[in-house]
């Protein structure tokens, strides 16, 4: 996967040169390659990346394992870039704005549906680890004024992930009790959000490090579940036996079972990650789901219209992203390594170009 700072210089970068990134075929590594800057058919847009993040999902297409994919392509499904060149009928955007492309760029608003879903960028279709890229219009959102490229570059996948969780789908409202576990970039997304909306929030972590960090950010009570495994009990004394209004899920297949028994009379649980693995360990009962009127629902990031409202609402309310470290183009390696550990907070980035 390495390109080393050698090759990087090698490439020269001009206004029609692009450096790209490219997985051949699966188990291969990255290959720096470089290509003409494209250019814009009605209704398109170029945009050249100044930076990008790092998701799970990402690490996953590195290995190879994600189905229905292309090949070659470009990974990397997050980007924050400048406009470089705009297509008739595109909307009012205008060369030199920052924007940010959605996750599914064919998902506009509404509910998921297949056609909406098919297409991810850096799956199906070229994403992000790369100079430029030639997006639709209609994908894209005005990045938030406040925000740098790296931070803004955490947004299309992490960010819209917590904000459907939290302000869409729960409709988390003042005084709610929300549990969120893990530190990493969905977790601490969905803390802002909901201490946002008034929530009081419960956070999990395995690290009193990490917890600290969360309660400087927030988070209104903390639990170490590697000293008491027992979390959803803790969640149970806090609440006074009632529950959570929401939990944010993402450990997976270890973890649900107690997600369910920590969550309140017509709660929800936010099914989102997979970090124990996609299979079942333990029998999930039906009883609490059934008596207590839950509901679990997966949540693959979200849709335009949402990724605009988060953005501005992060923008009116002035709200950071929390971005552990960030990485040079060149070592796109370091970055999926850090990820691989699960020692980070937040998210972790990779810097394309400098303004």
């Amino acid at each position: 996967m390495s390109i080393g700072r050698r090759a990087e210089k090698a490439v020269a970068r001009s206004a029609s040169v692009s450096r790209a990134l490219v997985l051949e075929r699966m188990g291969e590594p990255l290959r720096l390659v470089e290509r003409p800057v494209p250019t814009p058919a009605r209704g398109q847009i170029v945009v050249r990346n100044l930076a990008t993040s790092i998701n799970f999902h990402d690490v996953l297409n590195l290995q190879g394992v994600l189905p229905n994919v292309a090949w070659p392509r470009v990974p990397f499904s997050d980007n924050c870039g400048q406009i470089v060149a705009v297509g008739a009928d595109c909307g009012g955007f205008r060369v030199g704005e920052r924007v940010i492309a959605n996750f599914f760029p064919d998902w506009l608003d509404g509910e998921p549906q297949p056609r909406y879903c098919d297409i991810v960028f850096g799956d199906q279709i070229d994403g992000f680890l790369q100079d430029h890229t030639v997006v639709d219009a209609r994908s894209l959102v005005r990045a938030p004024a406040h925000l740098s490229a790296v931070e803004a570059a955490t947004l299309p996948c992490a960010g819209l992930t917590a904000w459907r969780s939290v302000a869409v789908e729960a409709r988390v409202q003042p005084g709610h009790v929300v549990v969120i576990q893990g530190t990493g970039g969905v977790a601490l997304f969905a803390l802002q959000f909901a201490k946002l909306y008034g929530a009081e929030v419960i956070l999990i972590s395995s690290s009193d490090e990490k917890l600290e960090f969360g309660r400087k950010l927030g988070a209104d009570h903390t639990h170490n579940y590697r000293q008491d495994p027992a979390w959803d009990q803790r969640v149970l004394e806090i609440t006074c036996g009632l529950g959570a209004d929401l939990v944010v899920e993402v450990g997976g297949a270890d973890t649900l079972a107690r997600s369910i028994n920590a969550t309140k009379l017509n709660g929800h649980v936010s099914v989102i990650g997979v970090r124990s693995g996609f299979g079942m360990t333990a029998a999930i009962a039906v009883e609490p789901i059934l008596i207590r009127n839950l509901t679990l629902r997966g949540i693959t990031v979200g849709n335009v219209r949402q990724l605009e409202a988060m953005c501005r609402a992060m923008e009116l309310h002035d709200i950071h992203p929390v971005v552990d470290r960030r990485f040079p183009f060149s070592n796109v390696e370091g970055a999926v390594a850090l990820m691989q550990e699960q020692t980070h907070l937040g998210k972790i980035a990779i810097d394309i170009a400098e303004l």
